[in-house]
């Protein structure tokens, strides 16, 4: 990894439609760190930083001349309560997690996994946690399409984190006053019913389609998209449990080559979600029958991290790293569960070793 990675990181070439998710540029940002760290002789331990619960301050808006696009998607995160109690916006990573609790930690034990064709090559290895003062809000729809590749993700009783920002054409939603903002990859909307707060994205369709696909769908008695409601050519992903849980728990490993292995625990977002923020970059890879959602960062001309992400059994997956395609499938296909005590966690050390 060269040293201005962190820099590229913080400079996606918007150009290329392909908006990495916060959680892996925060994985990434802090797996350069620990190498850094490391080449320094500086004791690691855990990392402890506040972070927000995938939302920034403000959106930022594209300043050039005849520019209205926001410059990037914030997150999603819970209402606050209405006293007051909670802010919801904000998190704590809690950072490395004691490895003396890891084997009595179920959360942990049912996400440790390698992957498999470069398990001799694993140069760090360890369980991280993220608390927030609200549990992490599940979508109540992901509609996709695979060709073309589009998508629809719907949440509700979230936080509107647009309030304020420029840009927005007012339109109507659901029969009710809401806003649409154009994005690097596709839209935005927003619209409020009895003092509920609702918010889409949508990729891969225009802001019409996507404002007459929200007025179609109807949703059941536990508020969850009805998958008949879709609109024509989409499908919906089943979606994970709801959780009261504000720990999100993740295992991660990192390699020789550069690539990186991401498993989450009890994840609350389907892989897809990425669909619905950047279609025209995103390629679908089979990955063990699971739809993997694969996108590079960087321009097209000069990708620099393709990132292959992928649901299944209760747990997400992220591979990452400087490599191709077809050696991103090629190791999602390996990667296999291990116990704790498995050879080839022997001995790894929790930060990448001093190169």
């Amino acid at each position: 990894m060269n040293h201005d990675m962190l820099d590229r990181l913080a400079h996606v070439d918007e150009a290329a439609g392909s908006v990495p998710d916060l959680s892996f540029v925060e994985l990434r940002a802090r797996q350069i760190r620990g190498r850094r760290v490391a080449r320094r002789t500086v004791a690691a331990g855990g990392l402890a930083c506040a972070l927000t619960f995938g939302l920034a301050a403000l959106p930022a808006v594209d300043s050039s001349p005849g520019g209205t696009a926001l410059s990037g998607y914030l997150g999603v995160a819970a209402a606050s309560s209405d006293d007051g109690a909670r802010d919801c916006r904000v998190s704590w990573a809690s950072g490395l997690l004691d490895p003396a609790g890891w084997a009595q930690d179920p959360a942990i034990t049912s996400a440790v996994s390698v992957i498999g064709d470069l398990s001799e090559d694993i140069t760090s290895a360890g369980a991280y946690a993220e608390v927030g003062q609200c549990p992490p809000v599940r979508p109540v729809a992901v509609l996709v399409d695979d060709d073309p590749v589009r998508g629809i993700t719907v949440w509700s009783d979230v936080r509107d984190a647009y309030s304020g920002a420029e840009g927005a054409v007012d339109v109507t939603v659901r029969g009710v006053p809401g806003r649409v903002f154009e994005m690097p990859g596709g839209w935005v909307v927003t619209w409020q019913v009895d003092g509920v707060h609702w918010y889409s994205e949508g990729s891969g369709l225009t802001d019409t389609d996507l404002v007459a696909a929200l007025d179609a769908l109807t949703f059941g008695a536990e508020g969850d998209v009805d998958p008949t409601s879709a609109p024509a050519g989409f499908e919906a992903v089943a979606l994970p449990p709801r959780t009261q849980d504000t720990r999100v728990v993740r295992w991660e490993t990192t390699y020789d080559d550069g690539v990186s292995l991401t498993v989450t625990s009890a994840p609350v977002h389907p892989a897809e979600v990425s669909m619905s923020r950047a279609g025209e970059g995103i390629d679908l890879v089979d990955v063990d029958g699971a739809r993997g959602v694969l996108h590079y960062m960087g321009s097209p001309s000069d990708p620099q991290v393709g990132v292959l992400s992928w649901s299944t059994d209760g747990l997400s997956y992220t591979i990452n790293g400087p490599v191709d395609a077809d050696r991103l499938a090629e190791l999602a296909e390996s990667v296999v569960a291990v116990p704790l005590t498995a050879p080839a966690l022997a001995g790894v050390p929790t930060v990448p070793a001093v190169e």
